[in-house]
């Protein structure tokens, strides 16, 4: 029997905000507040995740299965509030995130950028990633975008399974860290 497909809801409903911010925490802590701790981060994203630019995958009960946001010119997953980071993250904390916004950004790109797919635990496996993007692939279609692009670490082979199914191709890598690297996957909308 198969599971009923998620409802994807956008944007973000505070209801939510909190499940969302674990969830992300759960996924990319590190790469959000590098040093942080658990309690903090979450903390952190509550605050400052752009709940406009998320899509929410939810059960029939109104559950969090996963979220994305599309990245564009205006922003991605994050909106920029330097006062609630020196507010949340420790004092200890704090020269870890200077030292991680000095990391080389990705290039700009004139694509929707997928940020922060995340599903939860229990979810994964039954399309509810697949549902995600491709609606974040209707609402960038919909925005006027040329095409959706993936960043994805090279050893995630469950993310590029999924993102070759759903058609993406690869268009190159990109440095996201001092020594990280991402694979590139582009599908035009």
């Amino acid at each position: 029997m198969h599971a009923a497909a998620p409802t994807i809801v956008t944007p973000l409903p505070l209801s939510l905000r909190g499940d969302a911010a674990a969830l992300v925490w759960g996924a990319f802590g590190r790469a959000v507040a590098p040093g942080a701790s658990r309690r903090a981060g979450i903390a952190l994203l509550r605050r400052c995740l752009a709940r406009d630019r998320m899509l929410a995958a939810v059960d029939p009960c109104g559950g969090l299965l996963g979220v994305v946001a599309l990245r564009g010119p205006g922003g991605g997953l994050m909106q920029p509030r330097p006062a609630a980071r020196r507010m949340i993250l420790r004092p200890w904390a704090r020269w870890r995130d200077r030292a991680a916004r000095l990391r080389p950004r990705p290039p700009a790109t004139s694509d929707a950028v997928l940020d922060g797919l995340a599903v939860a635990p229990c979810a994964r496996r039954r399309g509810v990633a697949s549902a995600l993007v491709i609606a974040a692939a209707d609402r960038a279609r919909r925005q006027g975008f040329a095409a959706l692009r993936a960043e994805v670490a090279p050893g995630d082979a469950a993310a590029l399974q999924l993102y070759r199914a759903l058609g993406f191709q690869p268009a190159g890598r990109i440095r996201t860290g001092w020594r990280a690297q991402a694979l590139v996957l582009r599908l035009p909308l």
